[in-house]
């Protein structure tokens, strides 16, 4: 609670001063200085690196350093921003708690805002980021678009079956003629042979998962990523403008083809 309270009582402290920050930082060619000695200079390479990946190249420096030439880089009109507790978090009021918090949320708080001034894009943060390839890869990159499993709305057990096993994706794409009216799973299949008297009588209208979840080619592939994760689903069928089927996407593909943030 008293760091919440020292962060409330920081925002009512923002001023002027906040934005003659963002205005020196943008008139400003060069690299953008952060500095701090102990748990402060902790935090501050943690600002410095936000920074220099949100395009605001930056770099941190020790103040103990500093008295060797670096102090050169430090000019008199700098903003003076307030990030003063009244007290830590600590129950000894010792260890920087609400300080380092402050301090945080202060530099995000400046690259968020730069970030917005300068218009900086996912693709531009990939530039920066060792997984930038994840950020910058289109699902159109990674879906499996050739020989994809199709069955008809009436096609028998057996012919899904078939279907699913020649696919080697675990499901099959339903069609009403050129549509895509749902989807089979391994598990539909399953939990078919489980509620039914005679799996032989079941056709794939009577198995299927209706209007399964779809994606865009261009849509971002850590957008799918994070779809899928969320729904806990493995595949995507993947749609064009004009609702036809051109691909599949699954996660199994995602963890093994592109690296992780």
């Amino acid at each position: 609670m008293r760091q919440i309270d020292a962060l409330e009582k920081m925002a009512e402290r923002i001023d002027h001063e906040f934005q003659k920050a963002i205005d020196i930082i943008l008139g400003r060619r060069g690299r953008l200085v952060v500095m701090g000695m102990g748990k402060s200079g902790i935090m501050g390479r943690k600002i410095s690196a936000t920074l220099a990946s949100t395009g605001t190249p930056s770099f941190s420096v020790h103040p103990g350093e500093a008295f060797h030439g670096d102090l050169g880089m430090i000019h008199p009109d700098n903003a003076v921003l307030d990030v003063s507790v009244e007290r830590e978090a600590c129950r000894n009021n010792l260890a920087p708690t609400s300080s380092t918090t402050a301090t945080v949320v202060m530099g995000d708080a400046l690259a968020s805002v730069l970030t917005e001034l300068r218009g900086f894009q996912p693709e531009d943060f990939a530039r920066f980021h060792p997984g930038g390839r994840r950020l910058l890869t289109r699902v159109c990159d990674v879906m499996h678009r050739e020989n994809l499993p199709f069955c008809q709305l009436d096609a028998s057990f057996i012919e899904i079956v078939h279907t699913i096993t020649r696919g080697c994706l675990g499901l099959s794409l339903v069609m009403d003629g050129d549509r895509l009216a749902g989807l089979i799973t391994d598990g539909d299949l399953r939990r078919a042979l489980e509620g039914a008297q005679d799996h032989r009588l079941l056709c794939a209208r009577d198995i299927m998962t209706r209007n399964p979840k779809t994606a865009r080619p261009e849509e971002r592939f850590a957008e799918a990523e994070s779809r899928m994760r969320a729904l806990k689903i493995n595949s995507l069928v993947v749609l064009d403008d004009r609702e036809r089927v051109t691909g599949v996407l699954q996660i199994y593909d995602i963890a093994s083809d592109v690296p992780s943030l």
